[in-house]
């Protein structure tokens, strides 16, 4: 399969999931932020430590955190990371529940 198909199938699934997710999160509503919060990391935690040691690169993650440069990277990812979290736990409660259109808002979702 070439890179070009492989790219084009990883967006469609990427869509897909970010345009579904308002859905799963709705569902969720009921449920406080913080448990969704730690659900999310643990199970992304698990997942990705799963991925690599089926692609036979867990020794890389040693690799990774022993070179300066590669670890202020991974800081920095994890941190922009977070922030996306802490941003959608403040969205959270407004996403889930849809606003009226009035004047002020023009999408009847917005948070805003």
């Amino acid at each position: 399969m070439s890179d070009i198909r492989i790219g084009l199938i990883a967006m469609i699934g990427a869509c897909t999931i970010w345009g579904l997710s308002p859905i799963y999160y709705k569902e969720l509503a009921h449920i406080p932020t913080p448990e969704v919060m730690a659900h999310r990391v643990l199970w992304s935690l698990i997942f990705f430590v799963g991925l690599l040691a089926f692609q036979g690169r867990i020794k890389e993650l040693s690799a990774a955190f022993s070179q300066k440069k590669r670890f202020a990277i991974l800081v920095f990812a994890a941190a922009m990371v977070s922030t996306n979290w802490f941003l959608f736990s403040l969205l959270r409660k407004s996403i889930a529940t849809p606003k009226p259109v009035s004047a002020t808002t023009s999408i009847p979702w917005s948070p805003f």
